[in-house]
C-alpha cells in the first residue's frame, strides 16, 4: 500500500516525481484495474475516480470532473493526453472518453490523472484535469495475443496485438476491430404513428476499426494512432427525422507522434516531442423523407505539435523546469451542405497557431517540505496572451502523512466550432449562429489535499476545494430580440463558483484482494447563467478486486452511484450502476476467459441531453452481458 502514495508520475509537472511531491491531487488507474473491471473505454476507467462522472448521448461519451459539465461542450474543459501528446483536436477540442477514443484500452499500462487547474503546465483546456495515457511497451508484451468478445446488443469484437524488445528497441502492434447492431430505443418524446410510436429500430448501431504501432530505441519512441468509427443517431439531434437510418456520425482520426529524451549530464535531462494530427468528422442529417438527399456536416482539422523542455537540478534544493510548446493548426475547416440538390450554408476555412512558455521550479525548503511554484504564458491566435501560474506547498510528516496548499488559474480559448459554426441562408433562417467574438474563460482554484497511510494496508485521501469561473463559454437560445433570435449560439454567458470535497479510501488485503471507495461532492453557483449545470451534487464509487483460487479466479465488483442533475427541462434522476465481472486463467497456457455484467440490477438511468435534443435525457443501456476470450500465441 505504500506504493500507493509513492508511485511516480510525470503528468503533474511534466517530470518524473512521487505523487506524494506533485503539486496536485493525483490518482492513477493501473493495467490490473482495467483488467479486473473488464473496463472498455476510458470513460469507464474514469468513473471510477472521485469526482469524475460522465455523460452520453447515445453517439458521443462527454467526461466532467468536480462538479461540472455544460450541454454542448463536448468535454472540452479536459485535457488527455496519450503517451504525453495532445489528443483533443484544435476544431471541437473534444476529451474523448467512449468507443470514440481512438485508443484500445487494452494497450494501457496506466492512467494518470491530475485534478484541478493544469494550464500552468499544459496551458489550454486543462480546466478541470488531465489525464494521461500510458500504454504499454512492445517488451512489455512478450509475443502475441489475440482476443475475441461477444456482448449484449449484437456486439462483436476481435482484437490481436504483438510485441517484442531486443537490444534496447522494441516495437508493439495491434489492431482491433468491433461492430455493434445496438438495441431498439424508445422515446416518449417522439411517441407518434409517423414517429414508429417513439421506438429507433436497429438505430443504435455502432462500427469501430483501430490501428496503434508504438517502436522506440534507446531515448527515442514513436507511436502511429490511427481509428475510424461510424455510429448511429437514434436520438434524432437538431431537429432531425425520428428514426431514420441514413443518421450517423462518422470519425476518424491519425496521429503521428516522435518524442526523444536525453539525460546530457546527471544534473540535466531534456525531452522534445512532435505530433502531426488529422481528424475529420461527417455527419449524415436527414432532414426530408427518401429520396431527398441528405444534409452533410463536415469538419477537418490537420494539426502540428512541436514542444521542448528541460529539467536540471544543478541549483542546490531546486528541481527547475523550463519549456515551451506550440500547435500550428493548419486546417481548422467546417462545411454544411445539402447534399441534393446542393446547397451550401457553411464553407468556413481557418488556420490558427497557440505558443507557449513555462517555467516550473521544485524548491526543498526542508527536508519534509518542498515548493513548487509554476508559470506559463501563452499566445494564440483566438484569445491573444492568458497567463497561468500554479502554487503548491507540500508538507510530509512521518507515516505517510502529506498535506498539500495549492493555487491555480486556468484558461480555455473559444475552438473553432464555438466560434464560427453557422448554418443558415442568413442571421434570420439560422438554427445555429457564429460568434467571432469569442472570449476565453479563465478559472481561479484553492485547494487543500490530505493524504495518509492507515497501516500497512490502507491509505486515504482528502481534498476539499473551492474555484470561481468567469467568461463561461456556453451554448445558449439567442434572444427572441437579437438578429437569429432563437438559433443557437456560444456566448461568454456569466460567472460560477464552487465548493467541493473529495474524498478516497484504499485498502488491500495479503492475498491481493483490493477494495477502493471514493466520493465526492460539490456545490456549483451558476451565477445568473440561463443554462442549468447537468453536473451531479454526488457522485460515490465502490471498487473490490479479488482473486480467488490461488489467482486463476479474479473477481471484480463495481458500484457507481451519479446523483440528481438538471437538463434543459427539468431534473435528471440521480442512478446507481453495479457492474459485475469475472476473469479465469488456468495456470498453464496462454488463454484468459472473462465474462461479466454491466448493470446487473439493469438500473433505469439516463443522463441530460444538450440544447440539440428535444428530450430532457437519454436513457442509458441496460443490463448487458459480455464475454471474451483471450489467447497467447
Amino acid at each position: 500500500m505504500e506504493a500507493l502514495l509513492d508511485v511516480r508520475v510525470s503528468t503533474a509537472s511534466r517530470f518524473e516525481q512521487s505523487a506524494r511531491d506533485a503539486p496536485s491531487t493525483v490518482h492513477v488507474m493501473t493495467a490490473d484495474d482495467i483488467r479486473a473491471f473488464g473496463w472498455r473505454t476510458l470513460g469507464q476507467a474514469l468513473g471510477g475516480l472521485p469526482g469524475v462522472f460522465s455523460s452520453s448521448d447515445r453517439s458521443y461519451t462527454f467526461t466532467g470532473a468536480r462538479g461540472f459539465l455544460r450541454p454542448g461542450d463536448y468535454g472540452s474543459r479536459l485535457l488527455v493526453l496519450v503517451d504525453g501528446h495532445r489528443i483533443n483536436e484544435p476544431i471541437y477540442e473534444q476529451a474523448t472518453t467512449g468507443p470514440e477514443f481512438p485508443l484500445d484500452l487494452a494497450l494501457v499500462e496506466r492512467i494518470e490523472y491530475v485534478a484541478g487547474p493544469g494550464s500552468a503546465v499544459f496551458g489550454s483546456n486543462a480546466f478541470f484535469g488531465v489525464v494521461n495515457v500510458v500504454t504499454r511497451r512492445g517488451a512489455d508484451l512478450s509475443g502475441g495475443q489475440a482476443s475475441l468478445e461477444v456482448a449484449g446488443g449484437s456486439h462483436r469484437e476481435a482484437s490481436v496485438r504483438h510485441g517484442f524488445g531486443r537490444d534496447g528497441g522494441e516495437l508493439l502492434i495491434a489492431a482491433s476491430a468491433s461492430e455493434r447492431g445496438g438495441e431498439d430505443l424508445y422515446f416518449d418524446e417522439f411517441n407518434a404513428p409517423g414517429d414508429n410510436y417513439g421506438v429507433a429500430t436497429g438505430m443504435d448501431h455502432e462500427r469501430t476499426r483501430k490501428l496503434f504501432v508504438k517502436a522506440g530505441h534507446g531515448g527515442v519512441a514513436a507511436t502511429l494512432v490511427h481509428a475510424r468509427r461510424e455510429k448511429g443517431s437514434p436520438a434524432a439531434p437538431y431537429m432531425q427525422r425520428f428514426n431514420d437510418p441514413r443518421s450517423r456520425d462518422r470519425d476518424q482520426w491519425t496521429l503521428i507522434g516522435l518524442r526523444h529524451r536525453a539525460s546530457p549530464s546527471p544534473t540535466l535531462d531534456t525531452e522534445a516531442s512532435a505530433q502531426l494530427g488529422d481528424y475529420a468528422f461527417h455527419g449524415d442529417y436527414a432532414y426530408e423523407a427518401p429520396p431527398a438527399g441528405l444534409n452533410r456536416d463536415v469538419a477537418r482539422a490537420r494539426w502540428l505539435d512541436l514542444g521542448a523542455h528541460a529539467v536540471t537540478t544543478a541549483f542546490a534544493g531546486h528541481k527547475l523546469l523550463a519549456g515551451i510548446d506550440a500547435r500550428w493548426s493548419i486546417r481548422r475547416d467546417q462545411y454544411n451542405f445539402d447534399e441534393a440538390p446542393r446547397h451550401d450554408y457553411l464553407a468556413d476555412r481557418r488556420e490558427g497557431h497557440r505558443v507557449g512558455v513555462m517555467v516550473e521550479d521544485e524548491i526543498t525548503l526542508r527536508e519534509d517540505l518542498l515548493l513548487n511554484a509554476g508559470l506559463r504564458y501563452d499566445h494564440d491566435s483566438v484569445s491573444g496572451g492568458n497567463f497561468s501560474p500554479r502554487v503548491a506547498l507540500v508538507r510530509h510528516w512521518p507515516g505517510g502523512r502529506t498535506l498539500k496548499l495549492i493555487h491555480g488559474h486556468a484558461y480555455r480559448s473559444p475552438n473553432a466550432y464555438e466560434m464560427y459554426y453557422q448554418v443558415g441562408d442568413g442571421e434570420d433562417s439560422a438554427s445555429q449562429l457564429a460568434n467571432p467574438g469569442l472570449a476565453a474563460e479563465r478559472i481561479r482554484a484553492n485547494e487543500l489535499a490530505w493524504s495518509q497511510r492507515l497501516g500497512p494496508r490502507t491509505t486515504w485521501q482528502a481534498a476539499v476545494y473551492r474555484y470561481g469561473v468567469s467568461g463561461l463559454i456556453t451554448q445558449v437560445a439567442a434572444a427572441p430580440d437579437t438578429p437569429g433570435g432563437g438559433a443557437l449560439v456560444f456566448l461568454n454567458e456569466g460567472r460560477a463558483r464552487a465548493n467541493g470535497l473529495e474524498l478516497a479510501l484504499e485498502h488491500g488485503w495479503m492475498g491481493g484482494a483490493v477494495l477502493r471507495a471514493s466520493y465526492g461532492h460539490v456545490d456549483v453557483d451558476g451565477g445568473d447563467s440561463r443554462v442549468p449545470v447537468s453536473a451531479p451534487r454526488d457522485v460515490a464509487t465502490l471498487d473490490l478486486r479479488l482473486p480467488m483460487a490461488d489467482g486463476r479466479w479474479l473477481a471484480g465488483v463495481e458500484a457507481r452511484h451519479v446523483g440528481l442533475r438538471h437538463g434543459e427541462f427539468g431534473p435528471v434522476d440521480a442512478c446507481t450502476l453495479a457492474n459485475l465481472t469475472l476473469t479465469w486463467r488456468p495456470t498453464r497456457g496462454d488463454v484468459e476467459l472473462q465474462g461479466g455484467v454491466r448493470n446487473v440490477a439493469d438500473a433505469h438511468c439516463a443522463d441530460p441531453a444538450g440544447p440539440a435534443f428535444i428530450q430532457n435525457a437519454i436513457q442509458r443501456e441496460g443490463r448487458t452481458a459480455f464475454l471474451r476470450a483471450t489467447f497467447g500465441f
